[in-house]
């Protein structure tokens, strides 16, 4: 009895364990699972758990020290760590960020444990740009935060305002001066001034699959609509 219990504290004295794993070994009510590095077979797909766990899991942008564990399985999954996630089953938020970088790199193999422990830690990226947006004049703004200063990525983030696929956003078109209409390219994005504000104005193809966005700049009084063009 003494051998067997000493033999399951060596093999997971280098990991910290989640709580549920603790009680377990205190207790010796049951026997720990058998937490192992991932083979190379094992990185090659995701686990059949995983895989029904992916289908309708919600997003979770970060882990802290009071996630859950099913936040931690979804934020592996939805980060491209679904071939890992099962190891990780009990653990919530503050056991898997209190695993070193070893621990990790022993569980995960070198590659995938590499890439977990850097994920884990990264630091949030700094938008390089903030727009005010408003769809309903004299309501309310919504804040939108471009990481690239591109056009596709503005054109995300007006779809995801008009709760629309970007796909269904076909130009985008800025007010200039004498009121008329630039087309917004990945220059005209870059050259916008930061914390800028616009009101919008949404043109509708005939098949209403399309639309046409139109920025105004907010001090020109306007009213957001859903017009048709041809």
């Amino acid at each position: 009895m003494y051998g067997l219990i000493h033999c399951c504290a060596i093999k997971v004295k280098w990991l910290i364990l989640p709580n549920d794993l603790r009680s377990v070994l205190v207790t010796g009510k049951t026997s720990p699972p058998n937490i192992k590095s991932i083979s190379s077979e094992d990185r090659e797909s995701p686990p059949e758990e995983a895989q029904k766990f992916l289908i309708g899991a919600p997003s979770v942008p970060y882990l802290d020290i009071d996630s859950t564990a099913s936040d931690t399985q979804s934020w592996l999954i939805s980060n491209r760590f679904a071939n890992v996630a099962s190891v990780f089953s009990n653990f919530t938020g503050m056991d898997i960020l209190r695993l070193s970088r070893g621990e990790v790199i022993e569980i995960c193999g070198l590659v995938d444990g590499i890439r977990l422990f850097n994920a884990l830690h990264a630091k949030a990226v700094i938008p390089r740009l903030t727009l005010y947006l408003c769809l309903e004049p004299n309501v309310s703004y919504n804040a939108i935060y471009l990481k690239n200063l591109t056009l596709a990525d503005f054109i995300k983030k007006i779809a995801e305002l008009m709760k629309v696929s970007s796909e269904c956003v076909h130009d985008v078109y800025i007010q200039g001066p004498a009121n008329i209409n630039v087309h917004v390219t990945d220059e005209v994005v870059r050259n916008f001034k930061d914390e800028s504000t616009f009101t919008v104005e949404i043109l509708q193809d005939s098949s209403g699959e399309k639309f046409r966005i139109l920025l105004r700049n907010s001090a020109t009084t306007t009213t957001t609509s859903y017009r048709s063009y041809n």
